[in-house]
């Protein structure tokens, strides 16, 4: 059964399959987001307050589960959605860490070009 990917990233995503070929898939709808209310101020360092960590407050744009797809979000997304919804097994995010194997650039900067899975956050 061949696997529909719907990327709900705030940009294109690139899979390089087990032959070396990229395949881009761009934004679908709008990004899958976590909504998140600031910290209250905790302290002062150089002027620039300090704040406690932000809250989350709630996920938008998730579209509903369906058979035969899977929705690629930013890794932070698909961390949250696994926590408050661990029967979202459809949420993926790109396996970019240096241990996924990530096809990166050879300069300097050594930016992602492509990603060769996707990771199934899992609570």
């Amino acid at each position: 059964m061949q696997i529909e990917i719907v990327n709900r990233c705030p940009h294109g995503v690139t899979l390089i399959d087990s032959e070396g070929r990229p395949r881009t898939y761009e934004q679908v709808g709008p990004a899958v987001r976590i909504e998140t209310e600031a910290g209250p101020a905790v302290g002062v360092a150089s002027g620039v307050p300090i704040h406690a960590p932000s809250r989350i407050t709630g996920i938008t744009n998730l579209p509903p589960k369906r058979d035969g797809t899977v929705i690629v979000v930013s890794k932070i997304a698909a961390m949250e959605i696994a926590r408050q919804l661990p029967e979202r097994d459809d949420v993926v995010y790109p396996g970019s860490a240096p241990d996924e194997k990530a096809v990166r650039s050879g300069d300097a900067r050594r930016r992602v070009l492509g990603v060769t899975r996707l990771v199934r956050a899992t609570e």
